[in-house]
């Protein structure tokens, strides 16, 4: 992947975040900024996560920074159902 590639990829994904904040900045006058990254969980002492919530947990970042079922079950090797339930139980 060429760096122009890279850069267009990572520009369309700023755009995608920064969209929706300038709506919410124009509707209620305010921005608070990305409430659901203040709620995400910790980092864990080893051992206290089950298998599966560490799947969800690391589905749930991927889904972040792709924003797209498709592409986190190509990287996880997961059908892309089983990403959107992982994702939508927490």
């Amino acid at each position: 992947m060429s760096r122009c590639e890279i850069l267009i990829r990572y520009w369309a994904i700023f755009l995608r975040r920064l969209i929706p904040a300038i709506r919410r900045i124009m509707l209620t006058g305010t921005y608070v900024g990305n409430t659901a990254a203040s709620t995400a969980k910790a980092p864990a002492e080893p051992g206290t996560l089950t298998a599966k919530e560490r799947v969800e947990n690391y589905c749930r970042k991927l889904y972040e920074t792709y924003e797209n079922y498709g592409e986190v079950a190509r990287r996880t090797g997961l059908d892309w159902r089983t990403v959107k339930r992982q994702i939508g139980e927490s």
